[in-house]
């Protein structure tokens, strides 16, 4: 078999979405678990979960921040200087 011929036939959309959805048909059959978990791996399993989640909102705050600092126009020292001002007085 040439090698050029082998590579489209791979990469060719249909046959790549084809093995995709007997991939998921295979791992959505059910199948005898001879298995046992204990209460805790649920918790620990929804732990994991919450701190996925919450870590990623973390990193999308930071990221939408520095972005943000990115586009925000430069501000001359008379402005700098009456915020400066501003903090002073709230902080004192």
């Amino acid at each position: 078999m040439n090698f050029s011929k082998h590579f489209r036939i791979v990469h060719n959309k249909q046959f790549l979405k084809a093995v995709a959805g007997v991939l998921m048909v295979v791992t959505m059959l059910p199948g005898e678990a001879n298995a046992y978990t204990d209460p805790g791996t649920g918790t620990f399993l929804l732990q994991m979960l919450l701190a996925a989640i919450t870590g990623s909102l973390f990193f999308v705050r930071a990221l939408r921040h520095r972005i943000r600092m990115l586009f925000k126009r430069n501000r001359n020292s008379s402005d700098i200087e009456g915020e400066s001002r501003v903090n002073s007085r709230l902080d004192g």
